[in-house]
């Protein structure tokens, strides 16, 4: 497998990095068979306006405005028409709270193509910034194989759930129960009653007390 990098490489308007690579990290003969980290295109972050090129924008805007100007109640469906569909609410908040700045605060304020495309290029390269200072962290919340090691041995789980940090499941064990709502198991005369500890988990943690297990 060649492992000349593509050069510009950006996926096309509306697509995720689950289908494709960011710039500079999709490689010829691997991208076509999907993202080199599959859990970590899934991310909510990974779904940025990084995504987009200056002509997905453009294009947008004059979908999405009314006049040749765009203002606060105007970004969600600039959001839409670029999304092709509903935007992940961090990128969502981001970008409004940016116009916002860029108005000096005021609600009423609007931007020209122009001043748009200078909000949104700043928080692409603040998106990529981050992408390559983060890239080695782990979607569990865990960075080390140390902390791994460790919260294995005291059978400890992540703060976050996957439903939390991704935005589809995948994996087998995710699918199971993912659209299942609290309410979806009340209305079916259900009661949910989860395994919290096993019996070998109980013993396991009587050993760590008792220093047996390291």
């Amino acid at each position: 497998v060649s492992t000349q990098k593509t050069a510009g490489a950006r996926p096309a308007r509306g697509v995720s990095r689950g289908t494709a690579s960011a710039a500079g990290m999709a490689f010829f003969g691997i991208t076509s068979k999907g993202p080199q980290n599959p859990f970590r295109a899934a991310t909510e972050a990974a779904l940025g306006l990084a995504l987009f090129s200056k002509a997905d924008i453009e294009a947008a805007f004059r979908a999405s405005c009314r006049s040749s100007t765009i203002g606060q109640d105007e970004a969600d469906e600039f959001l839409v028409q670029l999304y092709h569909g509903p935007a992940p609410a961090m990128h969502e908040k981001r970008l409004k709270d940016r116009m916002l700045e860029a108005v000096g605060g005021d609600y009423s304020g609007r931007l020209d193509l122009e001043q748009l495309l200078e909000v949104t290029a700043a928080l692409q390269a603040e998106e990529e910034a981050e992408e390559a200072a983060n890239e080695s962290m782990a979607t569990t919340g865990i960075f080390s194989a140390k902390e791994l090691q460790e919260k294995r041995a005291h059978n400890m789980r992540g703060a976050a759930g996957p439903r939390d940090t991704f935005t589809v499941p995948l994996t087998t064990g995710h699918a199971s129960g993912w659209e299942l709502e609290p309410s979806d198991a009340e209305a079916a005369g259900k009661e949910i009653r989860p395994k919290r500890k096993c019996a070998e988990t109980k013993f396991a943690e009587r050993l760590l007390k008792a220093g047996e297990l390291l």
